[in-house]
């Protein structure tokens, strides 16, 4: 026979381990639409509510717009977003206030594919998931088959450019 009187009690703390250590609630996804791209790894995305919300792309960081490639890498992002349907998974927020997210258009995820196309580097500060594993390897190939900014034997990393340049 059960003692009723703890039920109550084992409801109300399941129901406080699943609300404060049960599992993560997955990252909001919204789609939108690519209005402007910034530089290779920042865009400007107009949400189904019309809110103007600017992105950086999590895990990559591409050649700063003055750097060698940057242009390219640039034009590269928009060629394949610009003015299309997207869909935004938010990672992080940055610290000039942009949504960092995963981004995806008709299926592939950009951040992924300006890194195979040798346009972005994996961003090794920040991407620190499973899914970065893969993207150094694609990062290897486009650097040993010289895609995109790995034309140039030793091209500089933003961070790098960056800090010297700030």
């Amino acid at each position: 026979m059960c003692d009723c009187r703890f039920l109550p009690l084992f409801f109300i703390v399941f129901a406080c381990w699943i609300f404060c250590c049960g599992p993560a609630p997955a990252a909001p996804v919204f789609s939108g639409q690519a209005s402007k791209v910034i530089d290779g790894d920042s865009l400007e995305v107009v949400s189904g509510a019309g809110e103007k919300i600017q992105l950086r792309l999590w895990g990559i960081d591409a050649p700063e717009s003055r750097q060698r490639y940057g242009k390219e890498a640039k034009l590269l992002l928009a060629a394949m977003i610009k003015g299309r349907r997207i869909e935004v998974q938010t990672k992080d927020i940055d610290l000039y206030h942009r949504l960092v997210a995963l981004v995806w258009v008709d299926g592939a995820l950009v951040n992924e594919e300006l890194v195979r196309q040798g346009a972005a580097w994996v961003y090794e500060h920040f991407c620190q998931e499973y899914i970065c594993d893969h993207w150094r390897r694609l990062q290897e190939e486009a650097r040993r088959e010289r895609r995109g900014l790995w034309i140039w034997p030793k091209p500089r990393p933003p961070w790098r450019y960056r800090h010297k340049n700030a």
